[in-house]
């Protein structure tokens, strides 16, 4: 009997960023995953974390692995340096391309799927996505970090960067009594932060919430 796919992400903001999606969009059940303790964080992490989870009773009724990494700034590269973290940790499918379910090579290992953020072969990052659904809600916020990111003189920072400064900048400036607020906060409502920072039924997030519910 097959039981729910696991979701492998880059850190805690990814993680909490599924397990909200997935609760207001009504999706069935995942077992979303960022880095646990002793797990190497970020996008280089996941050839140990692959290896690791072989040892994981139960992992052959898993519907699938789905691993979420963001496409940067070069997303052909950051694809292929995946599938070789894949093919290193051994065993497993190495998909040839983004959301390619791929049957595993050795029993009783399950298959793997590689979702890239924002999507696909588009540059950037998980920030890009909640950036723009976050901009839309407080447009009056939003304007002002667009002169913010001209006056720091950010002509020379990438477009990844720049979406986490301006996802960075809107969450402080949308949280005055916890400015401090970053991506892995902002659907709590706690210490005063308003609900819907980055508001989840946003037509941005329309793929990945449709990819997922066809892969359950």
């Amino acid at each position: 009997m097959e039981t729910s796919p696991i979701i492998l992400c880059e850190g805690e903001d990814d993680e909490e960023f599924f397990n909200q999606l997935i609760k207001n969009r009504g999706l069935p059940l995942f077992d979303v995953r960022g880095p646990r303790q002793g797990d190497i964080s970020g996008k280089t992490g996941f050839k140990s974390r692959l290896v690791s989870l072989k040892t994981e009773t139960g992992l052959e009724t898993r519907s699938a692995v789905i691993i979420v990494r963001d496409n940067d700034i070069d997303p052909p590269k950051e694809f292929l340096d995946l599938a070789e973290q894949i093919r290193s940790a051994g065993g497993y499918g190495v998909p040839e391309g983004a959301r390619r379910l791929t049957t595993a090579q050795q029993v009783p290992l399950p298959p793997i799927c590689v979702l890239m953020l924002p999507w696909d072969d588009q540059r950037g990052a998980l920030e890009t996505l909640c950036y723009k659904a976050a901009a839309e809600k407080r447009a009056d916020i939003a304007r002002c970090v667009e002169e913010y990111v001209r006056c720091v003189q950010s002509e020379e920072w990438s477009p990844v960067k720049l979406d986490k400064l301006r996802m960075r900048c809107l969450l402080s400036g949308a949280c005055p009594t916890e400015p401090n607020t970053h991506l892995k906060w902002a659907w709590k409502g706690t210490r005063g932060r308003p609900i819907d920072l980055i508001p989840l039924d946003h037509p941005c997030f329309d793929e990945i919430a449709n990819f997922l519910a066809g892969l359950a």
